[in-house]
């Protein structure tokens, strides 16, 4: 059970926007523990109603008006005792489309909404907090943390200085908390600025549309505990900082841990401050880095495999420590070997695909696979790379003796690939620019510039987001490829059901696979399919158990790997001896 703040005393919250879709539901929900809860609306409607006869109290507020929302703070002021939360609700998206084609008086106006006017009613009701206690400040932060979203410039432009507020904020009063969330898609009126944009809101009109009829959304239920979370959690490990509400592993105590270790962690911060420019007589050193902490942690993942569910508060933690021993190793441009525990040494420079980079291709999911192919070193000798990217896999099956062959349709990184594969001299790896499927010939494939590793063959997903490109690429078949190899790993991106279900019995008999599954559909097919053959599945998701369920089985990359063999089980331990090997 999540922390709760403490119900000996009843707490004041101030909702700004309590007539919102979330700042009503926090209204009711603390009403509902028996809090005093005050606020402002702009428009009088049945919620204010509603609430008023709940007992709240409300004020009207004008975010446009600078003297309604002088008003308003005085108002609040002089309300009923002083304030133990104050929440700042209001996001307005309008106006949606080009920067250079919007009325800029209404992109001024948006900015006084997102960012303006929340902060000028912080800086009126700070007088007013509960100094005797420890007040809180809860923003809502929305996307462009990490990429840049088109068409809605003023909303991003607001909402990430507001990110920043929040930093600056919490460095100058100590003694208040400072908090700003990212809620994911939740099913609210903000969305009916895009659905009525249309064709200004590019491809995100679409994606909304897709969102808002699906259950892939936060509940509300989550977003209320996330704030009760925010409010009992230490100062130390939340103030300052940015968290994603479905994204984040928020309400484990090895994150209050980690947050309290790391001053920048959750905040924005600029990428790529250590390149320099190498001079022609700069000598380079002779020491290479390494981190001995990465180097244990590989070392010891075989010996924990039952504890590398994603569920598991190990994994929780291992995910941290290792996510910050590889930024201090690999966040460089500049090509340089550092050390990589049982692999020897690896240069993989830094490389930027969007929104997600070339650190995230160590994240741990990653890790265990590397551990795993290490242990079979001498079990193994031929494997597919299926989903290449940028050719890490590859280069670490390289350094475990097995040969590779590897598979990238998308012609950038698979230039990056073909750098990486020089950079660390493998010469056991055949890259391939192309596709896997269930047959040869030629297929569309769909880059989405925002994230490219999230790119794919058309139709494996059913509402690509952002700018996307389309092209044709070379299709390999995969039958011949699983008669040549001995194990396979593959992740691409929802066209893995296409692939495997493909397959025979015969194809796995002597070959075993680890597969990323990106769908609940993927899911239930994969696994009725390799049922009906007779291959046992073995999933991290339960810590390597044998999957005997439907409930089982990974539904998404957030669930980690799915291991496919004939074996009785997933081979975690080295072979005495090197096993029977395909013949050449």
């Amino acid at each position: 059970m999540l922390p709760q703040p403490s119900p000996q005393a009843p707490k004041r919250a101030v909702i700004l926007s309590a007539s919102s879709d979330i700042g009503a539901a926090l209204a009711r929900h603390w009403l509902g523990q028996g809090w005093t809860v005050a606020g402002t609306y702009r428009t009088h409607s049945a919620t204010v109603d509603e609430l008023c006869a709940a007992g709240a109290e409300l004020v009207l507020c004008d975010l446009i008006d600078r003297a309604s929302v002088d008003d308003a703070c005085r108002r609040l002021c002089a309300g009923s005792g002083a304030w133990d939360v104050l929440v700042l609700c209001p996001g307005a998206l309008d106006p949606v489309g080009p920067f250079a084609d919007c009325d800029f008086d209404a992109w001024e106006d948006a900015l006084r909404v997102n960012l303006a006017a929340p902060l000028r009613v912080v800086h009126g009701l700070l007088p007013a907090r509960n100094r005797g206690g420890e007040p809180c400040v809860l923003f809502f932060a929305g996307g462009g943390t990490n990429n840049a979203p088109t068409n809605y410039s003023a909303y991003t432009t607001g909402k990430i200085a507001l990110v920043k507020a929040c930093e600056l904020l919490d460095a100058e009063l100590p003694d208040t908390r400072f908090v700003i969330l990212g809620t994911g898609w939740v099913k609210t009126k903000i969305h009916e600025a895009t659905l009525r944009a249309g064709a200004r809101a590019g491809d995100n009109y679409r994606r909304t549309v897709d969102k808002l009829g699906s259950e892939d959304c936060t509940p509300m239920a989550r977003v209320l505990e996330f704030c009760d979370w925010a409010l009992a959690a230490p100062r130390s490990a939340v103030s300052g900082r940015n968290f994603s509400v479905p994204h984040d592993p928020w309400g484990r105590p090895e994150l209050n841990t980690w947050l309290t270790s790391d001053l920048g962690a959750y905040k924005l911060r600029r990428a790529g401050n250590d390149w320099r420019p190498r001079s022609d007589h700069e000598p380079r050193s002779n020491s290479m880095a390494r981190s001995r902490i990465l180097d244990d942690l590989l070392q010891t993942l075989p010996g924990v495999r039952d504890r590398h569910a994603p569920s598991s508060p190990l994994y929780g933690l291992l995910k941290q420590v290792a996510r910050q021993e590889v930024e201090g190793l690999f966040r460089s441009t500049e090509p340089a070997a550092r050390g990589f525990g049982p692999f020897g040494e690896l240069t993989f420079p830094y490389f930027g695909m969007g929104a997600v980079d070339s650190l995230s291709l160590f994240d741990l999911d990653e890790l265990l696979l590397f551990s795993f192919y290490h242990q079979n070193r001498d079990r193994y000798r031929r494997v597919l790379d299926v989903g290449a990217n940028v050719g890490l896999h590859s280069v670490v099956l390289d350094r475990c003796g097995f040969e590779v062959r590897c598979f990238e349709p998308d012609p950038v990184h698979f230039a990056q690939l073909q750098r990486n594969l020089d950079l660390n001299g493998c010469r056991s790896v055949t890259p391939n620019q192309a596709a896997v499927s269930s047959a040869a010939g030629t297929l569309e494939f769909v880059r989405v510039l925002g994230n490219t590793t999230g790119s794919h063959l058309a139709g494996a997903k059913a509402s690509p987001y952002g700018e996307l490109e389309r092209f044709p690429v070379r299709v390999e078949a995969i039958g011949p490829l699983l008669d040549w190899a001995d194990l396979v790993k593959m992740d691409v991106e929802g066209h893995e059901a296409d692939i495997l279900l493909s397959t025979e019995r015969r194809h796995w008999e002597r070959t075993d696979g680890v597969v990323e599954i990106g769908t609940p559909a993927n899911a239930r097919a994969v696994f009725e399919h390799f049922r009906g053959l007779g291959v046992h599945l073995f999933a991290q998701k339960t810590g390597w158990g044998l999957v005997t369920d439907l409930a089982a089985m990974p539904t998404s990359y957030r669930d980690g790997s799915l291991f496919m063999t004939c074996r009785d089980e997933m081979p975690w331990e080295p072979p005495v001896a090197a096993g029977v090997r395909k013949a050449s």
